[in-house]
């Protein structure tokens, strides 16, 4: 048991420390590190993309091949555009979610206004927070690289989080493992017979 409370307790500090330092890598550089999984995601689609074009042209029937190829095709082509224009497709990630949550915003307002027309008290709420949700909309759409930094950011905070608070918890454990383990509870002691 002490083999394997070690071995825990070696690995959880190992991941913590690697989260520490991926956390800080995600608030200093924030953009670099943005594009470089970007490209990474392009690398894996093209990589998939090969992989199925390759399979598709062993296909003899024309519908297994046409339903193998295009999915391909589409991984190859995307692939391909993530790995010459990164900024682009991370850029339109915040401008994506930013035009939905105005969306969500005018049809809250909307909403609100009928709640208004219901005579309901305390419908200015509801209107506070459909005019908070367009304006977050609106600037992740206008801002969007700000918005993936500070995303980033706020990832490597928590990541920071999560290590720190692994590392306090494994000290916790140690401890408390060394003061109620009684090492000789490992040795297992048993009466030796020789068979003839």
């Amino acid at each position: 048991m002490s083999d394997l409370f070690q071995k825990i307790k070696k690995e959880s500090m190992i991941t913590s420390i690697i989260c520490i330092v991926f956390g800080v890598m995600f608030c200093i550089w924030p953009g670099t590190i943005l594009v470089t999984l970007c490209r990474i995601a392009g690398l894996v689609l093209l990589a998939a993309g090969i992989v199925l074009l390759v399979q598709g042209i062993r296909i003899r029937e024309m519908l297994g091949r046409s339903v193998r190829m295009l999915p391909a095709v589409v991984c190859v082509v995307i692939g391909i555009w993530i790995l010459a224009r990164p900024g682009v497709f991370v850029s339109l990630i915040p401008i994506l979610i930013g035009v939905m949550l105005a969306y969500h915003g005018f049809k809250d307002l909307v909403f609100c206004l009928e709640v208004k027309k219901a005579s309901s008290p305390r419908w200015w709420i509801g209107l506070l927070v459909a005019i908070a949700t367009i304006i977050i909309g609106v600037i992740l759409m206008l801002h969007t690289w700000l918005a993936l930094e500070i995303g980033m950011m706020a990832v490597g905070l928590i990541l920071i989080y999560d290590g720190i608070s692994g590392l306090w918890l494994n000290g916790r454990a140690g401890r408390a493992y060394k003061s109620y383990h009684n090492p000789e509870d490992d040795i297992i002691d048993v009466d030796y017979k020789e068979e003839d």
